[in-house]
């Protein structure tokens, strides 16, 4: 028999000297020699050393109270988590609404029923995204030696993490993911050992859930009313709920205020938990109608929160977007054309080749804020257009994002629904720069006005009310004024002279009024991009060339019927046609059958322009018969108008290149 054994590292003992040898002293050399190895192997190899102890860290519930309104979604994903075929899930929602929270029952509920999966782990991902950040908190749920993190190689990490994981059943909870993450370059394999394997995350983004490839996703919204209120009730406590007598009604307000937000409801029915006197209730409720952003932390609870989904917009064109969305009132209803037409107006969208191009960019950009739940989709349209809102709270963080986090107060001034003001309350609103008008039974004759009384406005948009005119010098006193919205205003019959010293306008809107005819001053406004009329407007001969900027021009159907002569219909359409390199987007109404003719067979150009054409009661016209090289040409017709004609026929060739 061999004197000896040959040991680890080429180190021999003989038997005498194994005998003589403590344990203690044998594995000092022993660690010495695995020490020596490592080092070796580190020097003269490519591969990493690890230590990996198998046994799994003990996992704890999340500290979570009881849920309101969320019953029937935590059933729902539940439902998923069960099905083993189903192996990513998304939630997705707007800041404050849920997600999180949903999240945390999973998790907890899982933990409850021991439901067998070889590694659980929770990752709040958050912004921005660090994935050395998630794949070192794997690393450690792994139980693998922390030490080694940090002095191996991204590539040997992510090979390691990923030769456990494929071999393991394992839950992934990843909260709050703002963009896509690449879980496979940092070891996790799309499924494990076992069909078992699931990845449940949240995020802010319906686009992200794809992104991600969840298999199922799950959109929370803000709570119904009752669970609304049950949510406020709980925050507030039944000591203070029962105080007095009219609490529960002034909660009610206090709830439509939070506009059922869970985040802002937990922030303001803690504030108001040991309010017991109801007019301090009754002062609560004005503050957050008045000024939201200095409520009770509001600012730093709730603002801040869903500030960080404008903070993520990917450039600063969607972010003034999704700002000029501030402008109107709470619960109005957008259409998606009109929206666009104001951010074209104001510029946002001038890096665009072209009014198409712009208006496609615009689309894009709504679509991107609806994914990211700072726009929500309304389904009201009889006309199959997209419409939709702005949340309130989501509203009430974008005017204080504009107001530089409630630094400067009046940049935005929306005034609605108020059946009388005072002329003073004008007073408060000369550093405003952009100002929201929709007030019925109200008159504007004597409203005061200095030639710096709005010195600072940049955006008027005044619309739906009963002014029938302005008083003198009124447009003179707004010397910067780049966007002049009167639409809807049905009582409106004249502009005054002044509007010519709107230099700086680009956009000008007068659809749907009275006014029947155009001032020769408008000829003035040689800035002017955007000129949309209704036909009850009568266009000067000689206007529409000679505003060089003019790229927008729309004149359709209003309210008031049939307005003009043909000879005037005859000479808008000839001067549209003839500004071949200026005009490209053009909407039409038409009257007569020989504009009619004209415009479907003589003029290429406007063809090429035509987004909308609008045939109403047309005189003289028996049929509607469009050459199929005209149809070609008219590319960007997206609406076609017929109202009350006498057609006997109508011929339209269907052709490809039709939008």
């Amino acid at each position: 028999m061999k004197k000896g054994f040959q040991g680890v590292g080429g180190v021999s003992l003989s038997e005498s000297e194994r005998n003589s040898t403590s344990y203690y002293e044998l594995s000092k050399c022993a660690e010495k020699t695995r020490a020596t190895l490592e080092e070796e192997l580190r020097k003269a190899s490519s591969f990493t050393v690890f230590t990996y102890k198998p046994d799994d860290p003990p996992m704890f519930e999340k500290p979570l109270e009881p849920p309101v309104g969320l019953d029937s979604s935590f059933e729902e994903v539940w439902e998923w988590v069960q099905d083993e075929s189903v192996r990513r899930i998304g939630i997705y929602g707007m800041g404050g609404v849920g997600k999180t929270t949903l999240l945390k029952n999973i998790h907890n509920e899982i933990l409850r029923r021991q439901d067998k999966y070889d590694v659980v782990a929770w990752i709040v991902v958050s912004r921005p995204t660090d994935p050395t950040k998630i794949q070192k908190a794997i690393w450690e749920k792994l139980n693998l030696d922390r030490s080694e993190f940090d002095r191996t190689s991204e590539s040997d990490r992510t090979g390691k993490i990923y030769s456990i994981m494929k071999r393991k059943s394992f839950l992934l909870f990843l909260d709050d993911i703002w963009e896509k993450i690449d879980l496979l370059n940092l070891g996790i394999p799309y499924r494990g050992h076992e069909w078992k394997s699931k990845i449940i995350f949240t995020t802010r983004s319906e686009e992200v859930c794809g992104q991600m490839q969840a298999e199922r996703t799950k959109k929370i919204d803000c709570l119904p009313p009752d669970k609304a209120l049950e949510l406020f009730r709980e925050k507030v406590g039944e000591e203070t709920w029962t105080a007095h007598v009219e609490i529960p009604r002034l909660a009610e307000c206090l709830v439509k205020e939070c506009a059922y937000l869970p985040l802002a409801l937990i922030t303001v029915g803690a504030a108001m938990a040991s309010r017991k006197d109801p007019d301090k209730w009754r002062r609560a409720i004005e503050y957050l109608q008045n000024r939201p952003s200095g409520f009770a932390r509001m600012a730093e609870r709730v603002l801040s929160v869903l500030e960080f989904s404008y903070e993520a917009l990917p450039n600063e064109t969607q972010k003034k977007c999704f700002l000029y969305c501030s402008t109107f009132p709470e619960d109005f209803v957008y259409h998606m054309d009109e929206l666009i037409d104001l951010w074209m107006g104001e510029g946002f969208l001038s890096e665009c080749d072209g009014s198409h191009e712009a208006r496609n960019l615009g689309i894009n950009i709504i679509e991107h804020l609806i994914d990211v739940c700072l726009l929500e989709e309304v389904d009201n349209s009889i006309f199959g257009e997209t419409t939709f809102k702005m949340h309130d709270v989501v509203r009430d963080m974008a005017l204080w994002l504009v107001s530089e986090h409630g630094q400067k107060k009046n940049k935005i001034v929306c005034l609605e629904k108020q059946r009388s003001f005072e002329p003073k309350e004008f007073m408060k609103w000369t550093n405003a720069e952009t100002i929201f008008l929709q007030i019925r039974h109200q008159e504007m004759e004597n409203f005061p006005v200095t030639p710096t009384a709005f010195s600072s406005l940049s955006t008027l948009i005044k619309r739906d009310t009963s002014v029938k005119t302005f008083p003198k010098g009124f447009f003179s006193s707004m010397p910067l004024l780049r966007v002049l919205d009167l639409s809807l205003n049905s009582h409106l019959e004249e502009l005054p002279e002044d509007i010519g010293a709107l230099v700086n306008l680009r956009y000008l809107n007068l659809w749907w009024t009275q006014i029947t005819k155009l001032p020769v001053e408008l000829k003035t406004l040689t800035k002017l991009v955007f000129l949309l009329l209704d036909d009850r407007c009568g266009v000067p001969k000689g206007l529409v060339p000679s505003l060089p900027f003019l790229r927008v021009f729309s004149w359709v159907m209003g309210k008031w019927g049939n307005p003009i002569n043909e000879g005037e219909e005859l000479n808008v359409i000839e001067e549209l046609n003839g500004m071949n390199n200026q005009i490209d987007d053009v909407c039409l109404g038409l009257h007569f059958a020989a504009s009619v003719q004209e415009l479907l067979t003589d003029c290429p150009h406007l063809q090429r322009c035509l987004r909308e054409l609008d045939l109403g009661r047309c005189v003289g016209l028996r049929s509607l018969i469009i050459p199929k090289p005209s149809l070609r040409r008219m590319e960007h017709l997206r609406v076609l108008w017929v109202l009350e004609c006498e057609f006997e026929e109508i011929s339209i060739t269907v052709v490809q290149l039709l939008v």
